[in-house]
């Protein structure tokens, strides 16, 4: 579904079923007492996260919480079904429990909804964890599926962000920590009434690596070396390997670096005989527009879920914009140089060890967030046109930078 349509769904029918279901919860319960909230032992927890590819991963930790908390809790994963690949390559969450929606258009979409929100009554889910930020479908599912226990980002005082009054926990989204933090809070919410902020102890860039690493087929690896060596068989896996995300595919159309400027920096890597390109990503830019050489391959569209984890562990490095792609990677070892403009690295750096972030932070960065529904107007991103090809050639080519995973302590405007 067209990401613009949802937005108008979500707005124009979510905001009034919002406020019916609010009302009706108001009344339903006006006569009970408030009894002081007691301790949760969660049996089944579900957690929502429909959108984004890259929040899932990076609520991994707030999976493996629960995990650890609830040792006897079953979990459960809601998501689109083209974002399932990345629940079960967390290794935390049974494939069968993973429910996927199909969103191709309005009615398939709405028909899914209604059929899943069954089925999660007759699973008896009683505890609901939403990772979705102020997206109000998700609210309205978790009401319907009568869980006692309805846990969700809220934010009364920004307006736009209306989600009535249906979740059991609500829990202050912080725009200064992240988003990986912010889903650890949801979790954390579960048992307290007033609870203090605090860092994951956990160390989410080994718990990736292990878990991703344990789930994927030695004979994939194998496949996807085969199919190397026939769409291009000059490459020698012996060579420096540069993963290029050209595809143009993103819900938020200012995020993309220029095709003309992945271009200009394929044509000075390519300066080194030794150097290999492979472009990836979804949506053909057109073949017009994609650089020609012989150490260069197109293999945009043509790659699954798994088939990116295995080229980034081939690969030497991959540069993108920001988008689910970067997540993806971080599930491996590899150099990641990622381009940040509308959205700020502070909440959605990948959690990795080895990577370089560029940022320009100019006084209109960031214009994309929730308290926005992630829209912009801007129809110019000197954001990123103002990050050349030179310095993130520069970047690929000398030692690669060690940062740490804190990403409180990397320095973002270059």
């Amino acid at each position: 579904m067209d990401v613009r349509i949802a937005r108008k769904w979500d707005y124009y029918l979510g905001i009034p079923l919002c406020w019916v279901f609010s009302m009706f919860h108001m009344v339903k319960f006006w006569k009970r007492p408030l009894n002081k909230r007691k301790n949760i032992y969660p049996r089944k927890v579900l957690f929502i996260e429909l959108c984004e590819m890259g929040s899932i991963i990076l609520g991994y930790s707030a999976i493996r919480e629960v995990k650890s908390s609830y040792s006897n809790a079953e979990i459960y994963f809601l998501t689109f079904r083209e974002n399932a690949e990345a629940v079960i390559l967390s290794g935390d969450i049974n494939k069968e429990n993973i429910i996927g929606i199909r969103s191709e258009n309005t009615i398939v979409l709405l028909f899914d909804l209604w059929r899943t929100i069954n089925k999660l009554r007759k699973i008896g889910i009683d505890t609901i964890i939403d990772m979705n930020l102020f997206f109000r479908v998700t609210t309205i599912i978790s009401y319907l599926t009568k869980a006692s226990i309805r846990v969700g980002f809220y934010q009364t005082e920004h307006k736009g962000l209306y989600r009535g009054d249906m979740q059991t926990h609500n829990v202050l989204y912080d725009p200064d920590k992240h988003i990986k933090d912010n889903f650890l809070l949801l979790v954390k919410a579960l048992n307290s009434d007033n609870f203090d902020y605090c860092n994951s102890e956990q160390n989410l860039s080994e718990i990736k690596k292990n878990t991703v690493m344990s789930s994927l087929e030695p004979q994939d690896m194998v496949e996807i070396k085969k199919r190397l060596s026939v769409l291009a068989p000059k490459l020698d896996l012996s060579c420096k390997i540069i993963l290029m995300n050209l595809g143009q595919r993103d819900a938020i159309g200012t995020r993309k670096w220029p095709v003309e400027n992945y271009n200009n920096l394929i044509s000075m890597l390519l300066a080194d005989e030794h150097t290999f390109i492979l472009m990836i990503g979804k949506d053909h830019p057109g073949k017009e527009k994609l650089f020609k050489h012989a150490h260069c391959l197109d293999l945009i569209d043509k790659t699954s879920f798994r088939d990116i984890i295995h080229l980034c562990k081939i690969a030497d490095a991959i540069v993108s914009h920001d988008c689910g792609l970067i997540h993806i990677a971080s599930l491996t070892n590899i150099f990641i140089c990622v381009l940040f403009g509308p959205e700020t690295p502070k909440l959605y750096a990948p959690i990795s060890d080895n990577m370089k972030i560029f940022y320009k932070g100019l006084s209109c960065s960031p214009c994309v967030s929730a308290f926005n529904n992630k829209l912009c107007s801007c129809l110019d991103n000197k954001c990123l046109s103002m990050i050349s090809t030179e310095e993130v050639y520069d970047c690929l080519v000398k030692p690669v930078y060690k940062v740490t995973s804190d990403t409180n302590k990397i320095d973002y405007k270059l």
